[in-house]
């Protein structure tokens, strides 16, 4: 909620004098009361949420995928690989073997990957910063693997363009987040060898997981690293 002030407390705050003087704190013309709703309040502070150095945007919220990926909670994870691929489209491709969001409601009635993708989640979830990838991105389109199938869901405008859909049939288990930036956002070109570079911290602080980056629209084709 913004433009709105804290209202005086006091011993009356029933009466009619404090409540014609809340109405005036609350409705001010020259103030007025904004209210902004779901992802779009993530959008409202974009440094707040991205970090101020543009070029580092992209690999921090790559950085909250993986983050995701490697850890353990209630919300998937499980990880111990992922590639991170830049794709010619303008894309982003993370893959990983990270245990998938479930695609069937659970006992408040929530579709996990759908819930996790376009909700502003609170607490200690790894999984809460995965609606920032909906939020500052065109499209979404996530796959998810497990039990002999893969399910994919897509997303754009702050919300799931359809329930998930099962696709195929697959071994093992697995995630693919595909997300295509919003440019106003995230810098071009975007350069896998520097994203290579923005990598170190999250390589420092997790050594046992496995991560690849591949830069597919590099001039002299693609350049991969991988640890």
């Amino acid at each position: 909620m913004i433009g709105c002030r804290r209202p005086p407390h006091g011993d009356q705050i029933g009466d009619v004098h404090s409540k014609t003087m809340m109405n005036e704190m609350f409705t001010s013309p020259s103030e007025p009361l904004i209210v902004i709703e779901g992802l779009a309040a993530i959008r409202a502070r974009p440094a707040l949420q991205l970090g101020l150095v543009e070029s580092d945007r992209l690999c921090f919220l790559i950085t909250r995928i993986l983050h995701w990926a490697c850890e353990n909670d209630d919300w998937g994870g499980c990880g111990k690989s992922a590639v991170v691929t830049l794709l010619d489209d303008g894309a982003v491709c993370v893959a990983t073997d990270a245990q998938p969001l479930s695609v069937t409601e659970d006992e408040y009635g929530r579709v996990p990957l759908t819930f996790a993708f376009t909700s502003v989640m609170t607490g200690p979830t790894s999984a809460n910063g995965l609606s920032l990838v909906t939020a500052f991105s065109n499209r979404v389109v996530v796959e998810a693997t497990n039990d002999g199938h893969t399910w994919q869901q897509e997303f754009a405008e702050d919300a799931a363009v359809s329930p998930a859909r099962l696709i195929g049939s697959a071994q093992g288990r697995g995630t693919k987040i595909t997300f295509w930036p919003k440019d106003e956002y995230f810098p071009k070109p975007r350069d896998g060898q520097a994203l290579e570079e923005a990598l170190s911290d999250f390589r420092t602080h997790h050594p046992a997981f496995s991560l690849s980056v591949c830069d597919e629209h590099a001039l002299a084709g693609p350049w991969l690293h991988s640890e």
